[in-house]
């Protein structure tokens, strides 16, 4: 096959299980699909680290069929990919090109990791280990809110922030971090006069999109699962000194991976931008959701294609 091949690698074990959380991710799949085709690229869905055999090679894949109106998965046999496009927790052995490549995906998924690497950039941080720690941690932390977490763990969940009186009693798995509860209530300028965080995702340190998240009335948690809010935002709105914080951080990153593909999660404080989180695994996003997302739709299959061409062109000189 002369096309470069894209896997995008889900750790399921049958088609159905993955296709979909809600309608709007079955619609994002299917334009990106369209997109990576018109593109000249083969793009096929890989299910389950069990039918990896190494060097690239899955023993099945999913492929996109139109039928009559609508679209569908078919299953098809073995395939090596040129770059495998990592969704779900993927274990690799080295011997394909990953996006991401395991140091930034396990800098990106233990929050403790991220500290290491990129603790200038965040709040005051520090790791409790056992209860009594984590009441003396809690209670050495400026201001009367402090926010703590599990060091893994996505969309809100093990993450508690309020009160420092309700933090030293959580009922969490240590280790657990302790961090700066950090007050964004000012708002950013031009954009939002709320509490906030900012998510921006990168692609080798281009910022391809932005999503403004704010937390319910009353809340400090911005994730939709707790009833925060969020509207996309296109690059060209960003701040400089937002822009600059993102520099600074892939300048950190790019050390772990020829091909990055990554969020962070930052907010405006009266000390300037301050990192919260990093993400490895950017969502989808459908184009009915603005011009923000079709241009997201075409850097992301932009990226891949580029990822995969050298992909294609390494298995060729090995």
């Amino acid at each position: 096959m002369s096309q470069p091949i894209v896997g995008i690698f889900r750790e399921k074990r049958d088609i159905e299980e993955f296709l979909f959380k809600a309608p709007q991710y079955k619609q994002a799949y299917h334009e990106l699909f369209n997109q990576l085709q018109a593109k000249g690229v083969y793009a096929a869905i890989l299910m389950g680290q069990k039918s990896y055999k190494g060097k690239g090679e899955f023993t099945q894949h999913w492929v996109q069929v139109k039928d009559e109106d609508d679209y569908r998965f078919e299953k098809r046999g073995p395939i090596t990919v040129d770059v495998l496009y990592d969704k779900d927790h993927f274990i690799s052995d080295g011997k394909v090109l990953a996006i991401n490549d395991k140091r930034l995906y396990d800098i990106c998924w233990s929050k403790e990791k991220t500290y290491e690497v990129l603790g200038e950039f965040h709040p005051k941080t520090t790791t409790a280990h056992n209860q009594a720690e984590l009441a003396d941690f809690v209670a050495a932390m400026p201001g009367d809110k402090v926010a703590v977490k599990e060091l893994t763990g996505s969309s809100g969940i093990g993450v508690f922030v309020g009160s420092k009186k309700d933090a030293a009693k959580v009922d969490m798995k240590f280790p657990l971090l302790v961090q700066e509860f950090i007050e964004t209530s000012g708002g950013v300028p031009g954009i939002t006069k709320k509490r906030h965080d900012v998510r921006v995702v990168l692609a080798n340190g281009e910022p391809i999109i932005a999503t403004l998240r704010t937390p319910p009335e009353g809340g400090l948690k911005s994730n939709i699962g707790y009833g925060g809010e969020n509207r996309l935002l296109s690059v060209s709105e960003l701040p400089q000194d937002l822009l600059e914080l993102c520099a600074k951080i892939d300048n950190k990153l790019e050390q772990f991976g020829e091909f990055r593909l990554y969020s962070i999660d930052c907010g405006l404080t009266p000390n300037g931008w301050r990192l919260f989180e990093a993400n490895s695994m950017p969502g989808v996003i459908n184009q009915a959701r603005g011009e923000q997302a079709v241009t997201y739709q075409d850097k992301v299959t932009s990226f891949l294609k580029q990822a995969a061409l050298v992909g294609q062109k390494r298995k060729k000189q090995s």
